[in-house]
């Protein structure tokens, strides 16, 4: 394939487009996850795409140590969208651990995207493009406390 974009979970099997199916296994004596291929007939064919814990523990801290949540309304005037930013969230990651759990009990689900390299030394192999890990919202409390809040509404002065 040309193109790799396969959103698979932990424990269960995802059926891809192209009729294989997809399923994350959590190696916690070698510390990583690895990333298995499975045939329409849940037969193993490939199992030696991984990632490090201590990879994914580096990328965690930097992109997920402390986030944000916005809420805003929307409104439609006069043919345009308009937003309004009404409260922001601080949220600090819990642990390692706790991620891990939620990514054990199939509450993160994984998108990989992949690509072959076009040109260049690694012309004709696949590059990585992207890993996004997804949680639902009904999950934040799990995987992240809050740290601070802010509400425009309840904090802004009425004149």
């Amino acid at each position: 394939m040309k193109v790799i974009f396969a959103k698979t979970s932990c424990p269960y099997m995802i059926m891809q487009r192209n009729g294989y199916k997809t399923k994350l296994n959590i190696d916690e004596i070698n510390e990583k996850i690895n990333f298995e291929v499975y045939s329409t007939k849940d037969e193993l064919l490939d199992n030696k795409s991984f990632l490090n814990f201590t990879s994914l523990y580096g990328h965690l801290m930097v992109k997920l140590g402390k986030i944000a949540v916005i809420h805003a309304s929307k409104k439609i005037f006069e043919g345009q969208m308009y937003f309004r930013y009404y409260r922001i969230d601080i949220y600090e990651l819990k642990s390692f651990n706790a991620f891990i759990d939620l990514l054990k009990s199939g509450k993160i689900d994984v998108t990989l995207v992949a690509r072959i390299s076009k040109s260049g030394p690694r012309i004709g192999q696949y590059r990585n493009q992207n890993l996004v890990f997804e949680l639902e919202k009904s999950y934040i409390n799990d995987l992240f406390n809050l740290v601070t809040t802010y509400d425009y509404d309840k904090n802004s002065r009425k004149s």
